[in-house]
């Protein structure tokens, strides 16, 4: 059983991607990979890419008992920051913060969304995500049909917060992530996040970076003059950025799962 216990599956997923990686033992060697893109919809449907996971798993016909780790981009997330409270909140507290944050934003369509809150302490802003609740469940769904131990579901965003945490503590500045369709801006404060605004990814996504950053000057971020950049399918592409802006990739402290960027996501979760 504790060799079982040591098998880990780690799964990102997209709206036209899915990428799994399947490791056993401490060491998390890499035992069996498999990607998989297709032409995604106009009217993106999360329940076409629950479709592909589990054929892609019938294939891989992996043993029970596997540690099961999910990432999901933001195709399939939506982030909310809130202002910093006085009191001290329980997490119980904060995600009925949060869920009353949403509904004023959303509607009553926030009903059908499970909310998760980034830890932050009392007098700092929380970053907090949302998910479909269906879609939990049916990953939930997976781990049962499959016998395997789900042990998270997380938004990239906040997977990569946590694995760069080191990096990104205390810093006032611009945090930027690039995923396979979009690019994140994360305004930071304190290490904290004040802000998350979400854009499309071009093919040529240094260039829209580049502009991006313009465009957050011109909205009130005159005074950081330095971004970091966390893109682990990019390897060491040059960002061009005008002016004096000091540019800094990120990169997490633990092996690379993958030199190939199909499975860029999973190098934060596994």
């Amino acid at each position: 059983m504790l060799h079982l216990l040591a098998n880990h599956l780690f799964v990102s997923l997209s709206k036209n991607n899915i990428a799994l990686l399947y490791t056993s033992g401490l060491s998390k060697q890499v035992i069996a990979d498999h990607h998989m893109t297709w032409q995604s919809q106009e009217n993106f449907n999360w329940q076409e890419v629950i479709y592909r996971l589990e054929r892609t798993l019938d294939d891989l016909n992996l043993p029970a008992h596997t540690k099961l780790s999910v990432t999901l981009s933001t195709d399939m997330v939506r982030y909310l920051t809130l202002p910093a409270q006085t009191v001290s909140m329980n997490a119980e507290e904060k995600v009925a913060y949060a869920n009353a944050a949403y509904q004023e934003i959303y509607g009553f369509a926030t009903s059908e969304w499970k909310i998760k809150c980034h830890d932050a302490p009392p007098n700092e802003p929380m970053l907090t995500s949302a998910i479909d609740t269906a879609l939990f469940e049916a990953i939930q769904m997976i781990a049962t049909k499959y016998d395997f131990k789900l042990k998270s579901v997380q938004p990239y965003l906040m997977t990569a917060m946590n694995a760069l945490d080191g990096s990104l503590k205390g810093a006032d500045t611009i945090f930027a992530v690039v995923e396979s369709n979009r690019i994140l801006i994360v305004n930071l404060q304190n290490g904290y996040c004040t802000q998350v605004r979400t854009y499309p990814r071009s093919a040529n996504w240094q260039n829209t970076l580049s502009q991006l950053l313009t465009r957050e000057t011109l909205i009130g971020a005159e005074n950081m003059r330095e971004i970091l950049v966390y893109a682990p399918a990019q390897g060491k592409a040059v960002i061009p950025f005008a002016d004096d802006w000091l540019v800094k990739p990120l990169q997490v402290k633990r092996k690379k799962v993958s030199d190939e960027p199909h499975y860029a996501m999973l190098e934060a979760l596994a």
